[in-house]
């Protein structure tokens, strides 16, 4: 069996990818307290809705990924 080397690069390229979705759904977050005038200790108690929202923005990037290679692969 062979094993799967994923690159230094790679993984930072993915840890910058997670970092900027963390950030624009923690600003949605803050926008939501500004917009509907709810009490900013919800920062802290909506984090896990920050976290899932993170995680959705990087499998919705995966999947376009994963399109974009598909065409490419056709394509040839």
């Amino acid at each position: 069996m062979h094993d799967i080397v994923i690159s230094k690069e790679r993984i930072k390229i993915e840890l910058k990818k997670i970092m900027i979705f963390f950030v624009v759904a923690f600003i949605l977050n803050i926008y939501s307290i500004i917009k509907y005038n709810t009490k900013w200790i919800e920062i802290f108690t909506q984090l896990h809705w920050v976290m899932i929202l993170t995680g959705v923005l990087y499998v919705f990037s995966l999947i376009i990924l994963g399109i974009k290679l598909l065409v490419q692969f056709f394509r040839k």
